[in-house]
């Protein structure tokens, strides 16, 4: 929904963004340890078995030693992207709850959505991905544009519960609704932050200033997601969501770059390796020749 302009004042922003935060702080410092232990031991399980899984493969490499360590591997990763997921739907909603609930609470009102946003990141990664010729040519501004204009997709999906990359396409056009407006509170937001953790910084022997820039950037992270939010709330929703072609095209086309080029490599690499082994081959001749002219020398 769309406010009035004072809403939009930089003050009334982390007025309201640190009154957000003050109210749901220890339910989201409790759900940033308790879903992020969560994302470290299925981590560490994963690697001991997977390290186990790698053994026996090595131990006795068979066809189906074969197909389970990579029925396992994929397995693993379904699991580590459904946790990861899990952990950033529960730290936003803790936040962004139009009331303060627990975090029990804000685990039961997401864990049936989990699967959808898993696919979000998923298409997002591919589409991020299929940027990346664009990206380096641009020297990642297309990127630093794009952090901007997918913000809000985690405030999409939570709130309006879009399919797919139409949660990014949501966030996309709210973003361009007011953009340079948005950019300059956040990079303001940012630019502070910056200069209060060098200020604090800079005596690094400081044991109450260390301790001082621990707890400031421990606030920044959720404070910054609140910031967000309240900027969020009031913008304007699209009822129809516009698919920016010339985007999907530029990742579509990327992907056809990058096969080519890893294509081309192959080649160059290839024939490489063949000039490298016919050298091999060539000099190997020359050194069991019964004589060898160059040192002036003949064998008798």
């Amino acid at each position: 929904m769309t406010t009035s302009e004072g809403a939009w004042e930089i003050e009334t922003l982390i007025r309201n963004a640190f009154h957000r935060l003050k109210d749901r702080f220890l339910t989201y410092i409790l759900a940033y340890v308790v879903m992020y232990a969560m994302v470290f031991g299925l981590t560490l399980l994963l690697a001991l078995t997977g390290l186990f899984a790698a053994g026996m493969f090595a131990y006795k490499v068979t066809f189906m030693t074969g197909l389970l360590l990579a029925l396992f591997t994929a397995l693993s990763m379904v699991a580590f992207m459904y946790v990861v997921s899990f952990t950033q739907l529960v730290i936003v909603h803790v936040l962004i709850r139009k009331t303060k609930g627990t975090l029990m609470h804000c685990i039961r009102e997401v864990k049936e959505d989990v699967w959808g946003f898993v696919w979000v990141s998923v298409a997002g990664f591919i589409f991020m991905v299929g940027l990346l010729p664009f990206a380096t040519v641009s020297l990642f501004t297309i990127y630093i544009l794009w952090s901007f204009w997918g913000s809000f997709t985690a405030f999409v999906y939570l709130t309006h519960k879009k399919k797919g990359l139409d949660n990014m396409w949501v966030s996309y056009a709210m973003v361009n609704q007011r953009f340079w407006g948005i950019v300059g509170r956040m990079a303001l937001v940012f630019v502070t932050y910056f200069i209060i953790i060098s200020i604090l910084g800079f005596q690094k022997d400081n044991n109450f200033l260390s301790v001082l820039q621990f707890i400031v950037s421990m606030i920044f992270g959720p404070f910054v997601m609140s910031y967000q939010y309240e900027m969020f709330k009031h913008l304007k929703v699209p009822t129809h969501v516009v698919r920016p072609k010339i985007w999907i095209w530029m990742s579509i086309v990327g992907y056809v770059l990058m096969i080519f080029l890893l294509f081309s490599m192959g080649r160059e690499v290839g024939k490489g390796g063949m000039r490298l082994r016919e050298y091999f081959e060539e000099n190997n001749q020359y050194q069991q020749m019964p004589g060898d002219d160059s040192r002036g020398v003949t064998l008798r």
